[in-house]
């Protein structure tokens, strides 16, 4: 491992998108399930914006959707820069 990678913080649900950029079949389950459970933590502070209905539901997916695709992304650029392994 690359001594630098000591220095890079770890992302929540990154384990799953190291498992998906490196073609491990478990990281699309595991990729689906961290967005969901961050969608239903986005889902509660919407709520408490005044969201509701399918805006509630199309919002939090959508946040969701894109903080996983930024860790993937995070994890893509580190992990070709030998930074994590």
């Amino acid at each position: 491992m690359n001594p630098e990678a000591v220095n890079i913080p770890r992302l929540p649900s990154q384990d799953a998108a190291i498992h998906l950029v490196s073609g491990d079949p478990l990281g699309i389950p595991e990729s689906i399930g961290a967005t969901l459970v961050r969608a239903a933590i986005i889902s509660t502070g919407l709520l408490a914006a005044g969201y509701r209905g399918v805006d509630l539901a199309r919002a939090s997916i959508f946040g969701a959707t894109a903080v996983e695709l930024f860790v993937v992304g995070y994890t893509y650029y580190h992990v070709n820069k030998g930074m994590i392994k």
